[in-house]
């Protein structure tokens, strides 16, 4: 019979310490519906005259490695739970993904050690990307992506958890317009908060191609779109239950596509508000 990895059996989780981006505390991501491990080794096969097939498979770049998780975001923090449901609280928030988003635009990231039990690991990692949305209809989703270099698999979970606690829903997800205090009259169905952090591998002659060091190339680029029955305007911070999202104060409307079709129950319009990756915030509902 196959053996297979089961749900039940895995977690993702942060782990704490001097070296960690998240500092000393190990840390429980809650909600996570499904996560992925790639790995990536660049190869240049060698063909010369006089010999069939290649004489050599020859490595020129460093391997990339990445893991992206998907959570529900949280309604509140009422039975939320840490790494050991058996002791006290120490769950990922927000604050945390402040420090990730902070550590990647650093001259000298701190990195972050993540993991997904039985399925792949990352050491010195740096945050790539977020994407956080929520539309009419669906539970609201929160998407992190990260890179870094391979780490150990560890083992499955021990035991398996009855985990509870309320999960955000439309009704939680809430815009704010630029110079205004909400978004009601435009009738939204869709919104969605993109974070890109692009990272480059500085290496140098005489060392391993393995030995390249990781950084962020700030400002990198953030943007809010969404599509509503009247136009928005300009879009500054959209909140996804217990997660709260915010543009530079800066950042102005870049693109609104208005659409009108017969049979409609009415006009669509789309608006997307763009700013810069450093310039942007999350914080606690």
């Amino acid at each position: 019979m196959a053996n297979r990895t089961l749900y039940t059996k895995s977690e993702v989780n942060l782990p704490g310490g001097g070296s960690e981006a998240v500092g000393g505390t190990a840390l429980l991501v809650n909600g996570v519906t499904s996560a992925t491990f790639t790995k990536d080794t660049p190869r240049e096969q060698v063909t010369v005259f006089g010999k069939k097939g290649q004489v050599d498979t020859v490595q020129n770049e460093s391997t990339t490695a990445t893991i992206e998780f998907v959570f529900h975001p949280n309604e509140g923090t009422t039975g939320l739970e840490g790494i050991d449901p058996e002791a006290a609280s120490a769950y990922f928030a927000q604050s945390h993904l402040q420090l990730l988003m902070t550590d990647a635009a650093q001259d000298t990231p701190t990195g972050q050690t993540v993991n997904v039990r039985s399925v792949g690991q990352l050491t010195n990692a740096i945050l790539t990307s977020i994407t956080a949305e929520g539309s009419v209809g669906a539970l609201p989703t929160i998407t992190l992506g990260f890179d870094g270099n391979v780490g150990s698999t560890q083992g499955a979970v021990a035991t398996s958890d009855t985990q509870s606690f309320t999960v955000a829903n439309m009704a939680n997800v809430a815009l704010v317009t630029a110079g205004a205090g909400g978004c009601t009259d435009a009738y939204a169905q869709s919104a969605s908060f993109n974070w890109e952090m692009p990272i480059e591998r500085l290496n140098k002659l005489g060392n391993s191609v393995e030995s390249a060091t990781s950084y962020g190339t700030p400002p990198g680029t953030a943007s809010i779109s969404v599509e509503a029955t009247d136009d928005p305007g300009a879009i500054i911070s959209v909140q996804y239950g217990d997660w709260k999202f915010t543009l530079d104060s800066d950042s102005k409307v870049s693109n609104v596509t208005n659409n009108l079709a017969v049979g409609d129950i009415g006009a669509t319009f789309n608006t997307t508000t763009e700013g810069v990756a450093d310039g942007c915030a999350v914080a606690a509902a």
